[in-house]
């Protein structure tokens, strides 16, 4: 048996493919174009004698073919990788074509490293290096265009890309880790970032429109302009210039608008602890407490009830009480 190998011409004009009635030529992304390129295909014959003449007969195709541009362009090892990746794909079929009882023996001979089938081909297509094969891995297709000249600028540019995400696999990689788990990890923690970027800006944003809220009077929004100003915000903005000015005003907020404060100053602090201990309570005490506290002393020592002298002691616990009031309503 032996490799032959056969040539296919191609040209721009020559063989065509159809996509949703679109014609494409057959132009090299590698960038040559015109007459004198071929497709080389590799052939297992064996000889054999026919009516006693010598012939020869196809055993197999071991391989798909690869166009002699892709072959002897050194700065694209695409198409070595893929020609040697569809010989790889091809093993099996190869060896049932070969012998369908195939050996290991024959396995070894024919399509494993240093066999003889393997180095018959590799004597014309140079097995890729593992930085070719990384490449491949972590190359993207660009797309289809109807411009055959565009079809090879897009290649180069994703073939840059692919380079520079191969030298990036080299610095950054995992032990054992693949070339596309490492692309997949690395497209992960990249989208977390940016994920990260985009809170802490939302935040610092939020915080700047916070600040500008509760900012003085004239002071510019930090949008570019006032009517870049969101809604909510302005609305927020409204409600603390008008708290701001009703505090300035002596008022105080109240749950229906604002309201005048009362005239008569807080009792100091003394004087509402003494009240709570009248009424036997300790300061600070909430408001309800007090007016429960006051209900039950006031039936307690109603002078109806109590009898003589409990007259003074409700006065103390009215004055007590009122004490406390205002507090509260200060």
């Amino acid at each position: 048996m032996f490799v032959a190998w056969q040539r296919k011409p191609l040209s721009d004009n020559g063989s065509r493919r159809y996509t949703w009635g679109h014609a494409f030529g057959e132009a090299c992304a590698c960038g040559p174009s015109g007459l004198g390129r071929e497709k080389l295909t590799p052939v297992v014959r064996r000889a054999v004698r026919v009516d006693g003449k010598p012939r020869s007969e196809v055993v197999c195709r071991p391989a798909a073919g690869i166009r002699r541009c892709c072959l002897e362009n050194a700065s694209d090892p695409l198409g070595r990788v893929a020609f040697w990746r569809a010989f790889d794909s091809k093993r099996e079929e190869t060896l049932r074509t070969v012998d369908p009882d195939a050996s290991p023996l024959l396995v070894a001979v024919y399509v494993e490293r240093g066999g003889w089938l393997r180095e018959e081909l590799a004597k014309v297509v140079p097995p890729p290096t593992a930085d070719d094969e990384a490449l491949f891995d972590l190359f993207v297709w660009p797309g289809d265009s109807f411009d055959p000249a565009r079809v090879v600028e897009d290649r180069r540019e994703a073939l840059a890309k692919a380079r520079v995400r191969l030298e990036a696999y080299k610095r950054g990689r995992r032990r054992g880790e693949t070339p596309r788990a490492w692309w997949e990890r690395d497209r992960a923690e990249a989208e977390a970032a940016e994920e990260r970027r985009r809170a802490e800006e939302a935040a610092a944003r939020h915080q700047a429109w916070w600040d500008w809220v509760r900012s003085p009077p004239g002071t510019p929004p930090p949008g570019p302009a006032w009517a870049d100003v969101p809604p909510k915000w302005a609305e927020a903005r409204r409600v603390w210039l008008d708290f701001e000015a009703a505090c300035a005003a002596g008022g105080r907020p109240s749950g229906d608008g604002w309201r005048p404060r009362s005239a008569e100053p807080r009792p100091a602090e003394s004087a509402l602890r003494s009240a709570a201990a009248t009424l036997g309570l300790r300061w600070p005490c909430s408001a309800d407490e007090a007016k429960r506290t006051f209900r039950r002393l006031a039936i307690e020592h109603h002078p109806d009830r109590a009898g003589p002298g409990a007259t003074a002691r409700m006065a103390q616990i009215n004055v007590a009480y009122e004490e406390l009031e205002k507090a509260f309503a200060a």
